[in-house]
């Protein structure tokens, strides 16, 4: 390594008074981060960092250039879930006093393309969870057990409703940002 910086507190950092030579940076994400896709967009506003490795691609500098367009973003892994539950009097919330989970239900995460790209099943508490998911839109299924149908949909606050459509048993989509965990998406 030749030179060695820290970011400041508005992510920017420099390498000065470099001489004509070929030069590649190479970015540590902090803990907790990853780096995203590379080259994804226009030179300037992109992310020009590996994924895997943290380093540019080499660029040439000529005398007296500045090239500012080495760039890296980060990102935190999101999750979404929560509960799927016997709606004993048909209301559409979450009630408690013998409204309890339903264990062993299937559920399927599904990506903004409608591409099944995981599936779970609730606990013995009736409770799901996807975690590790990159920031996008996602939906979620729910099987129906033998013998049940879906509850009415979207009737109170979240999380205290239940929100697949009662035909499909497919979620709106909602999209998770960078670190965001969404504990809203029930069942009934």
């Amino acid at each position: 390594a030749l030179n060695v910086t820290t970011t400041d507190v508005n992510g920017a950092y420099a390498f000065t008074n470099l001489v004509p030579y070929s030069y590649f940076v190479g970015f540590t994400a902090p803990v907790g981060f990853e780096l995203t896709l590379q080259d994804v967009g226009s030179d300037t506003a992109d992310s020009d960092a590996d994924p895997v490795t943290g380093f540019t691609v080499p660029v040439t500098l000529i005398s007296g250039e500045n090239n500012p367009t080495l760039d890296a973003g980060l990102f935190q892994r999101a999750s979404l879930g929560d509960f799927v539950w016997l709606d004993a009097n048909y209301n559409g919330i979450q009630d408690g006093g013998g409204e309890t989970g339903m264990p062993d239900v299937v559920v399927t995460l599904f990506d903004a393309g409608n591409i099944a790209v995981g599936v779970t099943t609730t606990d013995v508490n009736g409770a799901y969870a996807f975690t590790n998911l990159v920031p996008g839109t996602y939906s979620v299924g729910f099987a129906l057990p033998t013998g049940f149908e879906f509850t009415q949909r979207d009737i109170g606050s979240d999380p205290a409703d239940s929100d697949p459509d009662t035909g499909t048993g497919v979620t709106a989509p909602v999209t998770l940002i960078s670190g965001e965990n969404n504990p809203t998406l029930d069942a009934g």
